[in-house]
């Protein structure tokens, strides 16, 4: 795995400095749990999470991450209404979400714009790509939300 070493070579001569990470696709859980553990600082990541990553474990490397502000994931592991949530209340500096699954269209999106609206409070950027998001979950994500400047809903 020359990727996966590449990645982790990087994310040590970070010496625990890197404040993004941006990398086309974290194939392992183990390398998803190493590049966040081994980056306390990070305030970005960007990333295609393939499906031999469960959201579970993807979940909990995340919810490490006190100064993220930016999250923006291709994720083949279906994520939850409570699995969102998790995330807000955890990452309280999140001002940039993205969220895209446009590989499972039998995935049922209820519920998610309850849990961004009510764990995601200082959201500048909303991007989702999700089947079956609709009046009654924007609305959700909307109340209360003055300050997003700029928000993404497509039907993949």
């Amino acid at each position: 795995m020359k990727f996966d070493f590449l990645v982790c070579r990087s994310v040590d001569l970070s010496q625990g400095q890197l404040l993004d990470l941006n990398i086309g696709v974290l194939s392992s859980i183990e390398l998803v749990k190493y590049s966040l553990e081994q980056s306390p600082k990070l305030r970005c990541v960007i990333g295609t999470i393939c499906d031999k990553v469960d959201a579970k474990s993807l979940i909990l490397a995340i919810q490490k991450l006190r100064h993220l502000e930016e999250l923006h994931i291709i994720v083949k592991p279906i994520f939850k209404p409570n699995d969102l949530e998790t995330i807000g209340i955890a990452c309280t500096m999140l001002k940039s979400f993205s969220y895209h699954n446009c590989v499972d269209f039998e995935a049922d999106f209820k519920g998610f714009g309850e849990a961004i609206g009510k764990s995601m409070p200082n959201l500048l950027h909303l991007d989702l790509c999700v089947h079956g998001i609709g009046y009654k979950e924007l609305e959700a994500i909307l109340d209360d939300r003055p300050h997003l400047k700029s928000l993404d809903l497509r039907r993949c």
